[in-house]
């Protein structure tokens, strides 16, 4: 593990990409971030920034992949 992800909107995941992050995703429904997201931990991204509005909408699905499990650091933003 040793990389950072994004997954959000288009002005986020643009922000990032300017920043200097390779592994974006934006995404516009919960299945999309999902996807992206289970992408990620496929990939051994050791953080994973999420718009905090699409973490919302599949928390379930992230506490049920990471459990207690301290990498990927999940960063929720606003």
């Amino acid at each position: 593990m040793s990389s950072v992800a994004v997954i959000g909107d288009i002005d986020t995941v643009s922000g990032f990409r300017l920043g200097g992050v390779k592994e974006a995703v934006v995404v516009k429904t919960a299945d999309e971030a999902i996807v992206a997201f289970d992408k990620f931990l496929d990939e051994e991204i050791s953080i994973i920034i999420i718009t905090q509005l699409m973490a919302n909408e599949i928390r379930n699905h992230i506490n049920r992949k990471i459990g207690s499990s301290v990498l990927p650091m999940i960063i929720e933003i606003p």
